[in-house]
């Protein structure tokens, strides 16, 4: 075990990682520029924080119920191609934003329709685009491959929010648009220029109803009857409860209640990337002096403190240290869930598992969203805070309370696989049954 680790550490993560990672870490700067964009084009013709919300609430409700549908696809055609289709489909939604702030034309209706196809491509784009790490990399080095995602994610956040705020500052909503749309293509390129086979299945052609259906089933029942995956998901629901709203709770704060220009926002948005990368350095040092199962929980624990902290009237400038130590908190917790889970799923059910768990922790973001838009306006924003915050301080030491929780997370990845396989007979049948 460790020559083999030696050997993979000696090669590296290796051309198509990197060439994947480039793709996506530009899309990702595009996206947090569009995304910003997007949110304070609505505040302008708006004013309001609970109609923000629901706009972006219901096509990201969609875009949930979608995922979980579109994990036989990645399980069953090439990823690289499936991630590819999802990058040109969200360079044409914004092409078509572009034209709509060129035009004046907001129709909330259109907005919705459009947001909607966005989320849609998202859901194809998740599909796949955790699952083909562990194509790309050796196992042995799954770990450091998230960790630098996470890290390559955050310098992304970092220039996105920044370039975002300057471009809506300096040039308009409609120039921030187009630098998404730009970056989409480039994304597109880069995946089609991944080398590696990137196909679970052997099967190939349309995938018919039947087929597609029982799949979509099977990562469901999978996900059940492994209690573990099962308890981890509703745990990450609730804190991901916590976490969502702050795509609606920051701009807000920015326009609305200290009435600051839009840089601001970048500013602020870029503080959850800084603490990113402090999380992704420190990372490494950490995960060796403290397990897994332990930096979950302080994570979350953090999380919650941040969070409520924010609730109490305090100084722009405090409200970035809390969101740099939020962008550090959910950097571990990611690692940590990311890299165990991926490197204890089988290869040829890994899109429908990780579809099915993106579905599971992340359904209540959309209604998180509409929520806390609506509590913002009737009961203040300081409240929403509060009561956020304490959520994910009751939540954290539940993990606790999973079944094989703490053995789970303190197993190598070999381990952890041969544990979920023997512990749970399901996981071990649906294998031997063969890809889709």
């Amino acid at each position: 075990m460790d020559e083999q680790k030696s050997t993979a550490k000696k090669q590296g993560l290796g051309r198509d990682f990197w060439i994947y990672r480039l793709g996506q870490s530009l899309s990702l700067v595009g996206d947090a520029v569009g995304m910003l964009a997007l949110g304070w084009w609505i505040l302008e013709k708006t004013g309001s924080a609970a109609v923000m919300g629901t706009m972006l609430a219901i096509p990201m409700a969609i875009g949930v119920v979608l995922t979980p549908l579109f994990g036989p696809i990645g399980d069953r055609y090439s990823r690289k191609h499936v991630i590819a289709l999802s990058d040109i489909i969200r360079a044409l939604v914004f092409v078509a934003l572009a034209a709509c702030v060129m035009f004046d034309h907001f129709d909330k209706a259109l907005l919705v329709a459009l947001f909607t196809v966005n989320t849609t491509a998202g859901a194809l784009f998740s599909s796949s685009s955790r699952s083909i790490v562990a194509q790309l990399v050796d196992k042995a080095l799954l770990k450091e491959a998230i960790n630098k995602t996470e890290g390559i994610n955050a310098m992304a956040g970092i220039v996105g929010g920044l370039l975002g705020g300057a471009l809506v500052s300096v040039f308009g909503v409609m120039v921030a648009f187009w630098v998404n749309t730009a970056t989409f293509f480039v994304a597109m390129i880069c995946s089609l220029l991944i080398r590696a086979n990137t196909k679970a299945s052997e099967s190939s052609g349309v995938m018919g109803v039947k087929t597609w259906w029982n799949a979509v089933l099977e990562g469901f029942r999978v996900v059940f009857q492994v209690r573990i995956l099962l308890g981890l998901s509703l745990i990450v629901m609730f804190i991901n409860f916590t976490v969502a709203p702050l795509e609606v709770l920051v701009p807000y704060l920015v326009k609305e209640v200290e009435q600051l220009p839009a840089w601001y926002v970048g500013l602020l948005e870029s503080g959850l990337a800084v603490g990113s990368i402090l999380g992704v350095v420190l990372f490494g040092f950490i995960a060796q002096k403290v397990s897994l199962d332990r930096i979950m929980l302080f994570a979350f624990l953090l999380l919650g403190v941040c969070i409520g902290s924010m609730a109490f009237n305090i100084h722009i400038y405090q409200v970035l240290v809390s969101l740099t130590l939020i962008g550090l908190a959910t950097v571990w917790a990611n690692v940590v869930l990311s890299s165990q889970v991926m490197a204890s799923v089988p290869d040829i059910l890994r899109s429908r598992i990780g579809a099915t768990l993106g579905f599971m922790g992340k359904g209540i973001e959309p209604v998180s969203m509409s929520a806390v838009g609506i509590s913002v306006d009737q009961v203040g924003f300081s409240t929403t805070l509060l009561a956020l915050g304490a959520v994910a301080l009751v939540v954290a030491p539940c993990l606790y309370l999973l079944p094989h929780f703490k053995t789970f997370m303190r197993l190598e990845a070999e381990q952890a696989s041969d544990f979920l396989k023997t512990s749970y007979p399901a996981l071990d049948k649906a294998v031997k049954a063969g890809g889709i």
